[in-house]
């Protein structure tokens, strides 16, 4: 197997960049990862598995270990729920260079030494399992959630704001698919004090739109604050409708908002609620700092 040049390589790197450089609200490696080999002619080596990583085409690899010194350097954030996304840092940057082996050009120095490092070990420990779990795990959990019926779901928020210390006053019958709002909770057992909470649960299918959010909010009083929440996420006109206001009482919630609430909060959440999404953590060898 011949070795890629930096040029390739840094070419690989910038179809990653530039994809993420339209998302402002960031995407998952997964999604990065699949479109490149969906949409970009990858040749038949750079499909094939990397030597030292045998369970992960060559190309996969690239973009992984490259986007190291992008994120030492705070050009590209990396979520714990596996999101990437560019920061302003690196979108200044990105502007003061003309192509793409001139600022991925520290990013493959790095990725060149860590291969270097890395294959004294080569064969005896799969590094990389530790990040791919946790990706396979997080999307299990989403697919779980998005399987949910609606009435499921309810009952899981009507959880949730049970373990962060609120009192379900009303939810909508198990039979109501439609209307505005699907939970209402509040600061005491009976709702008679300041402050109820509406809620909004959009199950599945296209990102809530402006639409949507001034529907729900036409059914809240003055006084109420509201919680939006949807599976699909948010266009990024509502996201601004919704925070742009000062005096704003509705807060979004997307999936992954609403599993890192769950998670964050699970000691305080039921064992009988825990059974809704059983989870479990398990442990793994990380990669060292090298």
């Amino acid at each position: 197997m011949t070795e890629m040049t930096r040029k390739r390589i840094s070419e690989i790197l910038r179809i990653a960049f530039d994809l993420l450089w339209f998302e402002p609200q960031g995407l998952y490696l997964r999604e990065i990862l699949d479109h490149m080999r969906t949409n970009y002619h990858l040749t038949e080596e750079e499909l094939e598995p990397f030597s030292f990583a045998p369970r992960y085409p060559r190309y996969e690899v690239i973009v992984r270990v490259g986007s190291i010194a992008l994120a030492k350097a705070g050009w590209l954030a990396k979520s714990s729920k596996g999101k990437w996304e560019i920061t302003e840092a690196g979108r200044r940057e990105s502007r003061q260079y003309s192509n793409a082996e001139d600022f991925f050009v520290m990013a493959v120095r790095d990725y060149e030494e860590w291969k270097d490092r890395q294959s004294a070990r080569k064969g005896r420990f799969d590094f990389l399992a530790v990040e791919r779990a946790e990706e396979r795990a997080r999307e299990q959990i989403q697919r779980y959630i998005e399987s949910m019926q609606l009435s499921e779901l309810r009952s899981l928020v009507a959880d949730l704001m049970r373990g962060l210390g609120f009192y379900v006053i009303w939810t909508a019958p198990a039979e109501q698919l439609e209307g505005q709002v699907h939970l209402i909770v509040g600061k005491d057992p009976i709702g008679l004090g300041s402050g109820r909470i509406m809620i909004h649960i959009n199950h599945a299918g296209q990102a809530a739109t402006v639409e949507g959010l001034h529907a729900f909010k036409a059914c809240m009083r003055e006084a109420d604050n509201g919680v939006f929440i949807s599976l699909s996420g948010f266009t990024n006109h509502a996201r601004q409708e919704a925070y742009a206001d000062a005096q704003a009482n509705i807060r979004l919630i997307d999936l992954d908002e609403f599993i890192e609430l769950w998670l964050s909060n699970l000691q305080k959440i039921s064992p009988e609620a825990r059974q809704r999404l059983p989870l479990k953590a398990v442990y793994f060898l990380a990669q060292p700092d090298v």
